[in-house]
């Protein structure tokens, strides 16, 4: 499988009933200056069957710099070639590395950008099967302090996203909800 680790190799192989259900993996890496940039993926992939997930980094913030938080990169595919990155502010450059994952058998995928202050917050989406599902999400929290900008994401039932912080800063989440046959 390229260039995966034995355990994603084992997870994807056999999650899902054995096999490959995997088409395809393109990924780089790269600094980002400004508050979006846009990714030229070298092939281009079905988005309803291809999921980004984005890595990343500071390069150097200050110990107690309260604008980290404001520094998480949210990621979008929105065409066959391209992917979005996205964060709330740019003090700081940030490294970042990502992965667009291609895949056979996809059932559906849900895609959506969020937006909630409350500290526990659901999200309804179409149901699907519970046990032929994966979710990936990525955020930015503004305001607070770094440990105020984690969210806790979950599948808790068959149509309903859950996502938890600790903060009630306003909170943005692209979240991406594949299932399989």
């Amino acid at each position: 499988m390229l260039g995966m680790s034995g355990v994603e190799d084992f997870i994807f192989s056999h999650a899902f009933g054995g096999g490959s259900f995997i088409k395809s993996i393109q990924r780089g890496r790269g600094t980002m200056s400004t508050s979006s940039r846009t990714i030229d993926l070298a092939k281009a992939v079905d988005i309803t069957k291809a999921i980004p997930i984005i890595t990343f980094r500071p390069d150097d913030i200050p110990i107690g710099d309260q604008t980290a938080r404001n520094n998480f990169i949210r990621s979008r595919l929105y065409e066959p070639t391209k992917v979005s990155l996205i964060r709330n502010d740019n003090d700081y450059p940030m490294y970042y590395s990502y992965q667009v994952i291609e895949f056979y058998s996809v059932k559906s995928l849900q895609t959506g950008i969020i937006s909630f202050t409350d500290r526990s917050y659901n999200h309804v989406v179409n149901a699907v099967n519970f046990d032929k599902c994966m979710l990936f999400a990525d955020w930015e929290v503004e305001g607070g302090y770094i440990e105020d900008s984690m969210v806790d994401y979950s599948l808790i039932s068959s149509n309903t996203l859950n996502f938890e912080k600790i903060s009630d800063a306003n909170a943005i989440v692209n979240y991406k909800l594949a299932e399989f046959y």
